[in-house]
């Protein structure tokens, strides 16, 4: 047990490292016009997964908390948006959640599958992602549409479309990154120690 608990606190402390470098530099953003791909939240899905939600929440505040310090300290069109904590971290601490238990749910489902685990570890991996794009846009719509509008040089009228396409634009492209990326890790750690368990309820 004290051997679990040390690793969880390494991994933990490892994640938000990580989480704070990909948030506060330019590296959290992979650029692929006309869109950006956003990357910065999948620590907090690896956490969830390989440590349990304990973990996951944690990164989760983590993330939120960096997302309003860059919104402070970055130059960003969108900034006056991310200071308010109901955009920047109320969603981010639903994004583990989300990945656990749909992780947990399908590794149950796909017990007796070939490679079950995996496809588990990536289904949980889109789940934890479009929460946090979902919850995000929607906390965006609901407290400042007419804001985001004026920033964009938009109608207010036109938050909505504008909200949804963003969405599915960008959304489509940080499911498919956080998946592989998931993948690769969640492999790596089952043979790097192929006798721990996965299935983490932390």
């Amino acid at each position: 047990m004290k051997n679990e608990n040390t690793r969880r606190i390494t991994v933990a402390a490892m994640l938000a490292a990580v989480c704070l470098i990909l948030n506060l530099t330019d590296l959290g953003i992979i650029s692929v016009p006309p869109a950006g791909i956003a990357i910065i939240h999948i620590p907090v899905v690896i956490g969830a997964i390989l440590e349990g939600p304990a973990v996951g929440l944690f990164l989760g505040l983590i993330f939120g908390l960096s997302s309003m310090w860059a919104a402070m300290v970055k130059p960003m069109l969108l900034a006056p948006v991310f200071l308010d904590p109901f955009v920047a971290l109320l969603p981010r601490l639903f994004i583990p959640v989300a990945a656990y238990f749909t992780y947990k749910l399908s590794r149950r489902l796909f017990l007796r599958v070939k490679g079950g685990d995996v496809l588990a570890a990536a289904l949980g991996a889109a789940a934890g992602t479009l929460t946090n794009t979902v919850l995000v846009l929607f906390a965006i719509y609901v407290r400042h549409a007419d804001s985001f509008a004026s920033l964009l040089g938009m109608k207010p009228s036109e938050t909505a479309g504008a909200l949804a396409a963003l969405g599915l634009a960008n959304g489509s492209l940080e499911i498919t990154a956080a998946v592989i990326i998931t993948i690769a890790v969640y492999k790596a750690v089952s043979r790097a120690y192929p006798g721990r368990s996965l299935d983490n309820d932390g």
